[in-house]
């Protein structure tokens, strides 16, 4: 698969989770794009984590089906798929093992295990810069400091940066033949650019995938270097841009998260690639939709979405406390009344349940299961008080 002449989605941004309106045939869709420092697995790309389940799973049909043509049945592929992947013990339920041969696969030297192939060019183009940088450590009294090629490969600042690109989601997407026309323009566009600025990245491989639930995505993986003054190709992506002309996008201020020469990449590619998206016919609104998650990570992006929801369940915590501090009080004293402990119970437990409620609806931004357990631990406690006080109620009217 040739970078220029096979489809190629889109941009990523920083790690940025970017939406950009686009409207065809009065169909709205949406332009994604995200980056991120070996966010993604080379594994996952090559489809190389589920080889073996698919030639265990092709085995088990072909026998299958056999027997299906002679009882004048069907196989459940689905059902199937799923018990292949419990056997092996691997989600991926979300693929479709029968669409796997459509997508594509290329890499910078042919070999169809991403993994290898990227750990060959790193130990090829960048054990020079190591083994000076160890020898220095070395010098310096520091052998705790020396790293390894697969440190490096690693090290979330010198890991290959992956972007996934798609177009669109579930059932609303661009026709097929738009699509390979849009990203063959715009890997044409990085390629051309980086030709022209001192080659400041390398394409390690890509990956188009066509056969998981969504739209179809590619995922792309690339490096930054630039060559120091020992003549070593260095990985460094905020220098490999400097060589290439980018400039800060505020060159009177520090380098910092929200001020680095990548913003500036970023943008220049996202116009690319809006441009393409227009020549095709695709009209495609410039402003992104989601502005305050710009420049993000995507780990970065998923750790806010996390405070987030993390802040909502305090305050719903808070008013739940709050609200029933009598409650509280009443039900964790043993001289107060039986009836009034029931009637406290009863409150406290329609309030947990509102409260448990809200829990579970922001448990999409959350991992909200010890928070839960905590909660409805609370409401076995209070289950015994109520079973107490009755106990004691029963016996005063005897």
């Amino acid at each position: 698969m040739s970078p220029k002449g096979r489809s190629i989605y889109g941009e990523a941004v920083n790690g940025t989770a970017l939406l950009f309106t686009v409207l065809r045939k009065g169909v709205i869709m949406r332009v994604s794009q995200h980056s991120g420092r070996a966010e993604g697995s080379a594994k996952h790309n090559d489809r190389s984590f589920m080889r073996d389940m698919l030639k265990a799973y092709k085995e088990v049909l072909a026998e299958e089906e056999k027997e299906a043509e002679k009882t004048g049945t069907k196989v459940d592929r689905a059902e199937l798929w799923k018990t292949t992947c419990e056997v092996f013990e691997i989600d991926a339920t979300h693929i479709d093992p029968d669409r796997e041969h459509l997508n594509l696969f290329w890499s910078h030297d042919g070999n169809k295990d991403f993994a290898k192939s990227e750990r060959e060019y790193y130990k090829k183009t960048y054990s020079a810069d190591l083994e000076r940088k160890n020898q220095a450590y070395l010098k310096k009294g520091h052998p705790e400091s020396i790293r390894t090629i697969d440190d490096v490969l690693k090290n979330k600042k010198t890991a290959p940066e992956e972007l996934l690109l798609a177009v669109g989601k579930m059932g609303e997407t661009a026709s097929s033949e738009i699509i390979q026309e849009c990203f063959q323009d715009y890997i044409k566009e990085m390629l051309d650019w980086n030709n022209k600025n001192n080659r400041p990245m390398k394409l390690l491989n890509v990956a188009f995938h066509v056969n998981e639930d969504g739209v179809p995505h590619l995922h792309i993986r690339r490096s930054w270097h630039y060559k120091d003054k020992y003549g070593n190709l260095t990985l460094n992506q905020n220098k490999a841009l400097e060589n290439a002309g980018i400039e800060l996008p505020d060159p009177n201020k520090k380098i910092s998260r929200y001020n680095n020469r990548k913003i500036t990449f970023d943008a220049m590619m996202r116009k690319k690639w809006l441009d393409i998206c227009e020549k095709h016919g695709l009209k495609v609104e410039r402003e992104p939709v989601v502005e305050k998650k710009r420049h993000q990570s995507v780990k970065d992006y998923k750790y806010s979405m996390q405070v987030e929801g993390a802040e909502k369940i305090i305050n719903a915590v808070a008013k739940f406390v709050k609200s029933n501090t009598e409650n509280l009080k009443v039900m964790t004293d043993r001289n107060a009344p039986s009836s009034k402990i029931v009637h406290a119970h009863s409150d406290f437990v329609k309030n947990a349940n509102v409260l448990k409620d809200e829990i579970t609806n922001l448990s999409t931004n959350i991992d909200l299961r010890e928070l839960t357990d905590t909660l409805s631990s609370s409401l076995k406690s209070a289950e015994t008080i109520r079973r107490e006080a009755e106990k004691q109620s029963v016996s005063a009217l005897v």
